[in-house]
């Protein structure tokens, strides 16, 4: 009789460890959509708090140098429709190399870490004086990116690079500018 409720604790322990291991298997998934996630709506409500310089019509045109599964262009396509107030938005994949004339139509331009590498610094702050630019990476800003939205210490966290927004055209609103930590931290 021993014998049988060792075994039954041994294969009650057995489960519980394989029902944690499914769940942190689960839990890691899910981090990883949620994070893209959350990229995806700080991108689309921070459109409410830019001034946007020369656009003429109500469409914003966003391009996305990562538009796998993953990534927050992905997320904002899953929407019926992605309006704001103001504006109709559309999604089109970044053309490379980032002086393409076809980029010159978007108003935001997403990089992702991974794309950093096939972008120059110097075509990176030239797009910065006219378009706002956001990655998800230090290195975004020390390129010359105008934001970054940073996966640290388990949330995102919103960068703004200080020279660059001076240098640019766009205005962003003083209670978005109060959410971010800014580049080069002085």
């Amino acid at each position: 009789m021993n014998r049988n409720i060792a075994f039954q604790h041994r294969t009650i322990a057995c489960l519980c460890v394989l029902l944690l291991l499914l769940i942190n298997n689960a839990a890691a998934n899910a981090q990883a959509v949620s994070v893209e996630a959350v990229r995806a709506a700080f991108i689309f409500k921070m459109t409410r708090f830019v001034q946007w310089q020369g656009v003429s019509q109500n469409e914003l045109i966003f391009c996305f140098s990562d538009t796998s599964p993953e990534s927050p262009s992905s997320v904002l396509q899953q929407k019926d429709t992605l309006k704001t107030d103001k504006y109709n938005i559309t999604i089109r994949k970044l053309a490379l190399p980032l002086d393409d004339e076809s980029n010159k139509s978007c108003q935001l331009v997403y990089i992702s870490k991974h794309d950093i590498e096939y972008i120059t610094e110097a075509s990176l702050k030239l797009l910065s004086k006219t378009q706002l630019t956001v990655g998800d990476s230090q290195e975004f800003l020390a390129n010359g990116g105008l934001i970054s939205l940073v996966y640290e210490q388990q949330k995102i966290k919103f960068y703004v690079n200080r020279k660059e927004l001076k240098q640019s055209s766009l205005r962003i609103n003083a209670k978005l500018l109060a959410l971010a930590k800014f580049y080069p931290q002085k």
